[in-house]
């Protein structure tokens, strides 16, 4: 969830990037917007992600080598959805006495830069304003199956979609979760969680492995939800944010990223247009599995 904090806090190269004269373009008035692991900077027509040193095990950018090559990694991988919005690495530098976007002098940080999307154009937005017909969901839908279709696939991808892989990525899960019980959740949803995930392993583990050997498993989005989609004026769908700091996390069944972005239109009281969502997939990138469920 986008946070923000007083000025006063803020690293000396973020605070320097809220300085209009950090920029080579015209910039009236600069907006911070931050993640827990991430600082963007909405500054005119463009945005600038910078990646926070920090290291939480399941992500890890806590040196700059490792900063700028995830921000390579970042225009790579978006680029395959949203080619146009996703620009270019530049560097940030000191010059004059403040910090400034691009330009020679060594790299204090780096941040990818991106053609800035419209608010109202998001698929939250447009839902919460029912702008949303069928056929814009029909269009997500054939969006991802051609980009499933398209995705990279080897041995070594299809082992993340392996029983051993999903496993440990269920248990990791529960052990960063259960410092939290009392907190977020009870005991009994905890446990009734647990309970469900591990029932669904042992049950569906020959399942799972099928896929993984049947070309099911693709390097995917791994967070495909309703705030990662735009749709312009024109009905072109640009899908962004996928996950670039973790092959672990971002290659998968296409199932799974499918079925995330089902289930947040359902959270988001659509489950009409979840269901369209499937039926259209389906209607693209025929899945005998999916087609039973």
């Amino acid at each position: 969830m986008p946070m923000k904090r007083p000025e006063r806090q803020l690293p000396p190269v973020i605070a320097g990037l809220l300085d209009r004269r950090a920029y080579s373009h015209e910039v009236r008035g600069i907006e911070l917007v931050q993640t827990h692991i991430s600082y963007v900077l909405l500054a005119g027509a463009y945005a600038y992600k910078i990646k926070k040193p920090v290291d939480f095990g399941f992500v890890d950018y806590s040196t700059l080598e490792r900063r700028r090559h995830f921000c390579d990694e970042e225009i790579r991988l978006n680029r395959r959805l949203c080619d146009d919005v996703y620009l270019e690495v530049v560097p940030i530098v000191a010059a004059d006495g403040r910090v400034k976007i691009g330009g020679d002098g060594e790299a204090l940080e780096y941040a990818v830069r991106m053609r800035r999307v419209p608010d109202e154009r998001t698929l939250p937005a447009l839902l919460d304003a029912n702008r949303i017909a069928p056929d814009n969901i029909r269009g997500i839908a054939a969006t991802i199956a051609r980009f499933h279709e398209q995705a990279d696939r080897s041995d070594e991808i299809a082992a993340y979609g392996g029983i051993d892989a999903v496993r440990r990525n269920i248990e990791e899960n529960f052990e960063q979760a259960r410092p939290y019980v009392g907190k977020t959740l009870t005991r009994e949803q905890f446990e009734v969680i647990e309970r469900f995930n591990r029932d669904f392993l042992r049950d569906n583990a020959g399942l799972i492995n099928r896929r993984a050997d049947t070309g099911c498993i693709v390097d995917g989005h791994g967070d495909l939800r309703c705030d990662s989609i735009v749709i312009g004026e024109e009905g072109a769908i640009c899908v962004m944010d996928c996950i670039e700091f973790s092959e672990r996390l971002r290659c998968g069944d296409v199932a799974s990223d499918l079925a995330f972005l089902a289930m947040d239109l359902e959270y988001r009281a659509r489950p009409d247009f979840a269901d369209e969502l499937r039926g259209a997939y389906l209607l693209e990138r025929v899945d005998e599995v999916l087609l039973l469920e």
